[in-house]
């Protein structure tokens, strides 16, 4: 009898210390935890990612608030800390409402009207990217341009819309 009188009153000490830490934990943290991020496309599923890397649900693509990033590695339901670090440094272009696609493996961003943008270095593409968004009504669709160090940037296919038109100045 005094074992199971002892049995139980551990069992309570645990409740309470386990009540107690979840207490404590700041509501922030918890909500934080689950914010949609981002959402990836991997293995012919689209899944909402939180600030941590962590999935959480699947979801249509057509959910997607911005750009969807694909070429991502996971690793237990989580993307992998070396994919995660890239995505954080660019925080303007998983924001803007004109990127569809991020493609972290190939250095790739794919705009509207299908431009597609490579790019050396992330921090080199959160720098410039402000300023190549100011170029997009400007740029023919489907061109393909690459972004060096520095913010040149080098036309491959394509081209501005004004070439090969005439020009008569007035």
């Amino acid at each position: 009898m005094k074992g199971y009188k002892l049995l139980r009153l551990g069992v309570i000490v645990f409740l309470i210390w386990l009540g107690f830490v979840i207490y404590t934990q700041k509501p922030s943290e918890r909500k934080a935890a689950r914010a949609p991020w981002i959402v990836i496309a991997f293995d012919g599923r689209y899944y909402i990612v939180d600030e941590r890397g962590k999935i959480y649900a699947t979801v249509s693509p057509d959910d997607a608030d911005g750009p969807i990033v694909s070429c991502v590695d996971l690793e237990e339901l989580e993307i992998r800390k070396e994919d995660m670090d890239k995505l954080k440094a660019i925080p303007s272009v998983l924001k803007c409402k004109s990127v569809s696609e991020v493609c972290v493996r190939k250095n790739l961003v794919i705009m509207e009207k299908g431009i597609m943008l490579y790019f050396h270095k992330w921090n080199e593409l959160e720098r410039y990217f402000e300023d190549f968004e100011k170029l997009l009504p400007y740029i023919s669709p489907r061109s393909v341009l690459e972004l060096f160090e520095g913010g040149n940037l080098v036309i491959i296919k394509g081209g501005w819309k004004w070439q090969g038109m005439s020009f008569t100045p007035p």
